[in-house]
Parts: C-alpha cells; structure tokens; sequence
C-alpha cells in the first residue's frame, strides 16, 4: 500500500467516529417535507464546526405548494407518469392511490 493510501486510511480512521455521528443526528432529526428546520439544523452545525459560514435562510415550514416540492400533508402517493419527452405536464405531481 502506498504511503498516501495509509495517510488517507488513517485519516478516514480518526475521523470515523464523528463521521457516524454526524450521520446518527441527521437521519434521526426530523425530515420530512415541509419541516425539515431540525435536519438543516444539524447540517448547519456539522458545517460550521468544521470551519464553513453558513447563512440561514427564511422559509416557512408546512406543505409546499409548487407541484415538485412534494406532498408533505396528502399522505401516501405515487408519482404521475411522465407525459413525454419534453413533456412535463405530469412531472412531479402526486396523487393519493385510490
């Protein structure tokens, strides 16, 4: 193994450990669409830990209007086909099976 393989498997060795739960907090916070602040929150303290500027931005949290931001209060659904090429009439609307 060369000498920058082991620098970067020792590298990977000792950061590990956060690494994981970083990972732990993020995919346990809250997340779904439309309340998404606790997951951001904890991206944005991973981010400026490791010395990033993170600027947060308004938004209000509850179900998103734009067709493609998804369906945070329709309960289960499944994706419209899309049309055709070119096509995206149905693209990213949702629809609560029958």
């Amino acid at each position: 193994m060369s000498e920058m393989s082991e620098a970067l498997d020792r590298a990977i060795d000792a950061q590990a450990e956060a690494a994981f739960a970083f990972l732990e907090a993020l995919v346990t916070a809250p997340s779904v669409v439309g309340a998404e602040q606790a997951a951001l929150e904890v991206f944005a303290g991973e981010a400026e830990a490791l010395g990033f500027q993170v600027e947060r931005l308004p938004f209000e949290n509850g179900p998103v209007a734009h067709a493609r931001g998804g369906c945070a209060a329709c309960g289960p659904c499944e994706p419209f086909p899309i049309s055709g090429a070119g096509d995206d009439a149905g693209a990213g609307r949702h629809r609560t099976p029958a």
